[in-house]
């Protein structure tokens, strides 16, 4: 097991954490206590969403871990063509603005394939928000399997993260970027994967086993 530190920060929310906090200080010292209590208020919501909690990870090489906390709302059979170009089971998880919004790398591999695609804004529940709408396309190799995952944005999520580029090693369950303010990802995985979740079942990117590899 790897344990990583109990909390941290996402660098990404330091430019936004940083004005506001100091905008309520600036409030606090003029004498404006409503503005400031609004603001303070609003930089502890702010924190919270950049969250970081520590993850106890797993080793096993034969798992794959959910790459983000959420709400699964789909586990279906899909094609996927961009990069795996194989018959695949898709798991959908959607990451609502209560979250924890960093995510996580499914299974240890080096990354293949990325891609960028603009895209429309619909909520992420949507039946079809993975084909729609904006989204980082990420695909993982590894001596066992190929699989590909989406981070896609929402309604609220304008923006996607991913520290990472073609040529990169991950570890299971590594960090490697996150979704600002409620999004979804989505998981394509070989048929021969043995599906752990099924629709409606809460997860946590880095714990819960979403699928085995034989």
């Amino acid at each position: 097991m790897k344990e990583e530190k109990k909390f941290s920060i996402a660098k990404e929310g330091a430019p936004i954490i940083i004005p506001v906090l100091f905008l309520a200080l600036v409030l606090n010292i003029l004498g404006y206590k409503t503005g400031s209590y609004f603001f303070s208020l609003l930089g502890i919501l702010i924190v919270l969403f950049f969250r970081a909690p520590g993850r106890v990870i797993s080793k096993d090489e034969h798992i794959i871990v959910s790459p983000a906390d959420g709400k699964v709302i789909a586990v279906e059979d899909d094609t996927e063509d961009l990069f795996m170009h194989e018959k695949t089971r898709r798991i959908s998880i959607f990451l609502s603005i209560f979250n924890v919004h960093i995510n996580r790398i499914p299974m240890a591999g080096e990354v293949k394939y990325f891609d960028y695609k603009k895209g429309q804004f619909v909520i992420a529940y949507h039946e079809k928000a993975y084909l729609l709408n904006e989204q980082n396309i990420i695909g993982i190799e590894n001596k066992k399997i190929k699989y590909l995952f989406r981070q896609i944005t929402g309604l609220i999520a304008r923006r996607v993260v991913f520290n990472g580029r073609v040529g990169d090693f991950f570890e299971t369950g590594e960090k490697f970027g996150l979704m600002k303010f409620g999004s979804r990802m989505d998981v394509y995985l070989p048929r021969t994967v043995k599906i752990l979740v099924k629709k409606g079942d809460i997860v946590k990117g880095g714990i819960t086993v979403i699928g085995e590899v034989s």
